[in-house]
Parts: C-alpha cells; structure tokens; sequence
C-alpha cells in the first residue's frame, strides 16, 4: 500500500468533516439559542440564559503572609455591581474552608457603585479599620483581599477605591496607600 499524498489527506479529511457536519445542517448555532443574535426571520430575540458562575474570593492562608483562592458559587445576578456588592459581602463574612479572615467581622459594606472608567469604589463603615488587628502585612492582606477578588472576578472591574464612612482616607491602619485607585496584585496569592 502506497502511502497517501498530502492533498488526498486534506480531501479525507474534509470530506469527514462535512460528513459530521451534515446532521447538523439548518440548526441555529448553540451561541443563538443562548441569547445571542437570532435566525432569519424570529419575531422576536431569544432570552439569555443566566449562568451560576463560580467566583474566587481571596483570603489570608494559614501562614497568613499570602492570599489564597477559595470558590464560592456567584448567585445569578446580571448586573455586575451587584455582583460585586456579593462579593464583598461574601468576605466580610470569611472563609469557610481553613483560610483566614482579611476583613474584620463587625466590618460594614455602606455602598459599592461602579464607574464608567471600570472603578469599583467600595465604602466601608468605620468597624473595618477600629476591629481591624493591624500590622503592615494584615493590612495588606485586607486590602488586595477586596481588590483582587472584584477585579479577578468581574471583567467589568480594572481598579478599586476603598472608602471609609464615604470618605477617601490615606490609608487603612497607617500602612498601604488609599487615596488612588487600587490594581491587582498577582504577586500576594499563593
């Protein structure tokens, strides 16, 4: 048996393609039935099907000098300060699997808006810096534990401003620097 030349491969192989193709020949496309763009002729457009998604909340490890993932279920929300608004309500409450806690218990989500310029801004009541145990790696650790769980779970997040009371403060316990908007830092999860 001679071996095959590559265009009678390429041929094969599209032939196969087509082949298993066929079956579906005239069916909308999966992207449609989900809420995307409808077929020819629909009076009207299909509605999304809103997906559970599964989030990524950051807390202190058991060393406590790193921040580590725990997965949670999001709740099916569309609009995504709300989303956020979870999020952070979800960390103020703690881990629930053998982390530590980044965010005093008696702390207080007072408001959380986002702007057009993909910031979160979150306002915490004055419990999160009065219960807060203090020390330059504890408050750094409170701080990304907010910043990067909104940003690396909401593609509509790119920055965060931590407020207190409403008002923009220098810093959280005397150490990390509030007054610009914060990015994420990679480099503090394990």
């Amino acid at each position: 048996m001679k071996p095959a030349k590559p265009n009678q491969l390429i041929t094969a192989l599209a032939l196969l393609l087509a082949a298993a193709a066929w079956p579906l020949a005239g069916q909308t496309p999966v992207w449609a039935a989900q809420g995307g763009p409808t077929a020819a002729g629909d009076p009207e457009p299909r509605p999304s099907i809103e997906v559970e998604a599964v989030a990524q909340l950051y807390f202190a490890d058991r060393s406590g000098l790193l921040l580590a993932a725990e997965a949670r279920v999001m709740p099916r929300q569309a609009d995504a300060c709300q989303r956020a608004h979870w999020l952070v309500t979800e960390l103020i409450r703690g881990p629930r699997h053998g982390g530590l806690p980044t965010l005093p218990p008696e702390s207080e989500l007072r408001a959380l808006f986002l702007t057009p310029d993909e910031t979160a801004t979150v306002d915490f009541s004055d419990a999160v810096r009065a219960h807060h145990p203090g020390g330059v790696r504890g408050e750094l650790l409170t701080v990304y534990a907010v910043v990067n769980t909104l940003i690396l779970n909401l593609p509509e997040v790119a920055a965060v401003k931590i407020l207190i009371e409403g008002r923009e403060v220098s810093t959280l316990a005397g150490h990390i620097a509030l007054e610009d908007p914060l990015n994420a830092d990679m480099l503090l999860i394990r």
